[in-house]
C-alpha cells in the first residue's frame, strides 16, 4: 500500500533544490579572474625603441595616440568623403 507525501516535505524538497541550483548559479557566473602573469617572466613583450623612432599607429602631429587627418572622426558619415564646413 503506496503512502502519500505530506505537502510539507515536498515544499521542503523543492525550496532546497531551488538553494542548491542558485548556488551553483552564483559559483559558476563570476566572470573568471586573469591568471596573474609576472612582468619579468612574460615571453612577448614590445621591444624597445630607439629614442625618436614611432611606434606603430601613432603620427608625428598627434603625439602617441592620434591619427592622421580624416582617417577617423571629423564627422564624415562615409569614408572618403570629407566633411562639411559649419556654417
Amino acid at each position: 500500500m503506496r503512502k502519500e507525501v505530506p505537502t510539507w516535505v515536498a515544499g521542503l524538497i523543492i525550496i532546497v533544490v531551488i538553494i542548491i541550483v542558485g548556488l551553483a548559479y552564483l559559483q559558476f557566473s563570476k566572470p573568471k579572474r586573469a591568471p596573474y602573469i609576472n612582468p619579468q617572466e612574460a615571453v612577448h613583450q614590445a621591444p624597445k625603441l630607439p629614442p625618436g623612432v614611432l611606434g606603430p599607429g601613432t603620427y608625428p602631429g598627434k603625439g602617441t595616440h592620434g591619427a592622421p587627418p580624416g582617417v577617423h572622426g571629423g564627422g564624415a558619415a562615409i569614408h572618403g568623403v570629407p566633411p562639411q564646413k559649419s556654417r
